[in-house]
């Protein structure tokens, strides 16, 4: 019973320790291609190397991770979440540096284990600025992928936290227009009703809700919901009246 409780309490610990790493990838942290000065009319925004939804922003010199809304991945040449069938997403494989030599060498000896005629000769070397050592892949890395064991350094407390730029989004396609009930269409059929007449106003044929103006062309009006054209009035009435005779009520429509 008690075996079992301490190999509960490993796993607890186990978990929680994994869970601890995983949040310490999400921090924000100085990446090679974030300037340490910020033009506030250019922001720079850079891909994520394992998903195509997120991205890095960058403020200081530090990038911070950000989320596409929604459905929207991150598209590199527009910079912004964009429709994924617009995105083409290929996880991009960085440009990972090697260690490189440094001048002044920590050059330092152990023993051979098992054999004391042979020794080790070890050498200190430093990675690129703003790299950390992958210990899994055995070449630098970017810091939030080389799991190191120490305490990354973060940015420096503020008063005010940054204001960290994020990447537009598209905005979603227009609805289609919605039919104007009261809209003017040109009658290229009754044009020749018009001729020398000026300005004036007709009654439409077989339809008492439009009337028909003449102004150099003809347009065919529609009169208001529950009214018809009422020639005498010249105007849009309860009745519809044709040649000065009351033709039907506001509820006939010929």
């Amino acid at each position: 019973m008690i075996a079992y409780k301490i190999l509960m309490i490993l796993m607890a610990l186990g978990g929680l320790a994994k869970a601890t790493e995983i949040s310490s990838l999400e921090r924000p942290f100085p990446h090679p291609q974030c300037p340490k000065i910020d033009d506030p009319y250019r922001p720079i925004l850079l891909a994520y190397p394992q998903d195509c939804s997120k991205y890095y922003s960058c403020q200081n010199g530090m990038a911070y991770l950000e989320q596409c809304p929604g459905n929207y991945l991150w598209n590199p040449l527009n910079q912004l979440c964009d429709y994924p069938e617009r995105v083409s997403c290929v996880q991009p494989t960085p440009d990972i540096p090697r260690p490189g030599n440094n001048d002044a060498r920590n050059i330092y000896y152990q023993l051979y284990p098992n054999d004391c005629s042979r020794y080790y000769k070890c050498e200190a070397q430093t990675c690129p600025p703003n790299y950390y050592w992958n210990s899994y892949k055995q070449h630098c890395d970017l810091p939030q992928l080389a799991q190191c064991p120490f305490e990354p350094v973060m940015p420096p407390a503020t008063t005010y936290p940054p204001v960290i730029p994020t990447a537009p989004t598209v905005p979603p396609p227009p609805p289609p227009a919605a039919t104007d009930p009261n809209a003017v269409e040109e009658c290229t059929e009754c044009a020749s009703w018009c001729l020398g007449q000026g300005h004036i106003y007709l009654p439409y044929p077989q339809d008492c809700r439009k009337f028909i103006q003449c102004n150099g062309l003809a347009f065919i009006h529609k009169c208001p919901d529950q009214l018809l054209w009422n020639d005498k009035l010249k105007t849009c009435d309860r009745f519809c009246v044709r040649n000065d005779a009351p033709l039907a009520n506001a509820n006939v429509v010929e």
